[in-house]
Formats: structure tokens, C-alpha cells, sequence
């Protein structure tokens, strides 16, 4: 019997020594695969297919309800037990969804991330600090070393997550998703991101979006061949022409605004010279929206830079009020 207590004791030692070895080298795999996301490079995200395998928004495709389908049939509730949508009319629904997608005077940050595109909710109050730059808005996250940032979603209030709406149902995402790309402002300050945000949203929802703000800064000399860090500054030469030739292609974009800061990584208070100014602007001339405002936030020789220029597009506006 002693024999059978002390074989059982030295295997309860072994088999918990290893579970503890088992622990720590897990810890330590996972720990090793977080500092690779961390600092690694992240991953381009993902091409959305141009049609869905299932319809999301109403009506669905006629022969869904076939049951020889290779996809199963799709089914719409259209949630008459629902005080909700039985008894509103779409009108107030609308103005509902509205104040939850699309809040009047609130831009919606759109950023890399791995292997998507996150949004957030602006939540700096521009009338109250009126001179923070847009792109030094903490609502931005934490950049990563290859120019991506970390997502906060998971730490967002719950009226900014806003999928939780459109996720609802059929017929709530149906009533409600134009909303969120028409009636929004979208704000970003990279241009990796407008090159890489077609491959991730619908062809017409891409099309559908009416009102863009650019809200970046550059070093200088522009363009520079070689960069002081990775994801500095936040705009690189790389991908700035290519922005626009998407931007030229939006059928339905009226309102585009571009502001412009500087800043000198290593403490120089040299303004940029106007061939690098004129670098930065040359890819906008393609580009023809109803309101297109390019606004500068450090001293330009305005009239030399558009003579240089030509005819352009753009109404060209010096802010010297932030630095």
C-alpha cells in the first residue's frame, strides 16, 4: 500500500512538474508570437471578393430559397414581434440609425491594422482644442513600427462599436449601412490607407462614400529615399500618388478636404521649399470633387506654388494657426 501512495506521489510530482513546464514554454510561445505581431511586419488585409457567397442586404437574389443550391437557402425575419420595426415608421428608424452611425460633427478615423482596416470614432473635441493637429489625435491608437496601428474596439464605449448595430439583423443592416457611408466623414491620415481600402469594401459601398478627410504630415525634403524610422512620418512617397488615383476613381465623393502639417523629426524649424511642396501636389490635379478644399498649416509661397501648378481643381488655403 505504501508503495502504491509513493509511486502515486512521485507521479503527481512529475506529471505537475510537467504541466508547470508545459505552462511556462506555452507563456513562452505565446509571449514570443505577441512581440512578432508587435514589432514584426503586419500583414496587408485580406481582398474582399467582389460578390458575396450569401446577400446581406435586402432583397435577396431570386432562387435562394432552392433547396438543390450548393449554398443554403437564405431567410430574411423581417422581426414583426418587434415594437421596434413594427411600429416606427422607416422615416424615425432612419433618423435612429443616423444618431448611431453617423453623429453630426464627429469624423470617423479610419487606420491600418494587421490584416484589416479598423475605424474609430473621433473623440476629441475640435471646437474646444481647436489647434491639435487631426493626425495627433490620441483616438488613433497605438502605432505599430510598420505604420499599423493597434485596434482599441475592445476598450471602445459601446456606442462606438459600429458593427453591434448593423449586426442586428438583415433588415436593420439593410435600412442602415447606406447611412454609414454616405452620411459619414471619414478621416484618415495615411495614404497606405486609401490604397489598401477598396480590396476591403464593396465596389458601390466604395463608390457610395461622399465626404473624405485627409489629415496627414510629412518630412522633409519631400520625397525623401530613405525614411528616420519606419513609421515615420506618417505619410511616405510610396503610396501617396498611388491615394489619389484611387481618390480620382470615387463617383460619388462631393466633399474632400486635405490638411497639411510638417514637422521635423530632428528639431528643424526650416519650412519646406516649394519643389517639395509642388511634389505633393502634382497627384491631386486628377482628382475633380464639387468641394475640394488643400489646406496648409506652416507659411507656403502660395501664389509661386500655383503659378508653377497651373490650373488645379483645388481652392488652396494657408492656416498657420497650429504647428
Amino acid at each position: 500500500m505504501s508503495l502504491i501512495v509513493t509511486f502515486s506521489a512521485v507521479i503527481k510530482e512529475r506529471f505537475i512538474s510537467t504541466c508547470r513546464k508545459c505552462k511556462r514554454k506555452f507563456k513562452k510561445r505565446r509571449d514570443e508570437r505577441k512581440e512578432a505581431r508587435e514589432c514584426g511586419p503586419s500583414a496587408p488585409p485580406e481582398t474582399l471578393p467582389l460578390k458575396r457567397k450569401r446577400a446581406l442586404t435586402l432583397p435577396l437574389p431570386e432562387g435562394t430559397g432552392f433547396v438543390w443550391r450548393s449554398v443554403p437557402p437564405q431567410e430574411t425575419n423581417y422581426q414583426l414581434q418587434s415594437l421596434f420595426c413594427s411600429k416606427l415608421l422607416p422615416e424615425i428608424r432612419r433618423q435612429i440609425y443616423q444618431e448611431v452611425l453617423a453623429p453630426g460633427g464627429r469624423e470617423l478615423h479610419l487606420a491600418n491594422a494587421d490584416r484589416r482596416l479598423c475605424s474609430m470614432r473621433c473623440t476629441v473635441d475640435t471646437e474646444r482644442l481647436p489647434q491639435t493637429p487631426g493626425w495627433r489625435h490620441e483616438c488613433w491608437g497605438v502605432p505599430r513600427q510598420d505604420g499599423t496601428y493597434k485596434s482599441h474596439l475592445h476598450n471602445a464605449p459601446p456606442d462606438e462599436k459600429l458593427l453591434s448595430l448593423l449586426c442586428t439583423c438583415r433588415l436593420i443592416y439593410s435600412e442602415a449601412i447606406d447611412i454609414l457611408y454616405t452620411e459619414n466623414t471619414f478621416n484618415v491620415r495615411k495614404s497606405r490607407t486609401i490604397v489598401e481600402l477598396p480590396g476591403t469594401i464593396l465596389p458601390h459601398r466604395f463608390h457610395s462614400i461622399r465626404s473624405l478627410h485627409i489629415d496627414t504630415v510629412f518630412d522633409y525634403p519631400w520625397p525623401q529615399t530613405t525614411l528616420p524610422f519606419p513609421y515615420w512620418p506618417p505619410d511616405v512617397p510610396d503610396t501617396w500618388p498611388m491615394a489619389w488615383k484611387v481618390i480620382a476613381k470615387m463617383r460619388d465623393l462631393r466633399n474632400l478636404r486635405v490638411s497639411l502639417s510638417q514637422y521635423d523629426i530632428h528639431g528643424s524649424e526650416e519650412d519646406m521649399d516649394d519643389e517639395s511642396v509642388l511634389n505633393i501636389l502634382r497627384p491631386l490635379q486628377a482628382v475633380k470633387v464639387p468641394t475640394f478644399v488643400v489646406e496648409f498649416f506652416w507659411p507656403v509661397r502660395r501664389s509661386q506654388v500655383l503659378r508653377k501648378l497651373g490650373k488645379v481643381s483645388f481652392t488652396m488655403v494657408l492656416n498657420t494657426s497650429r504647428r
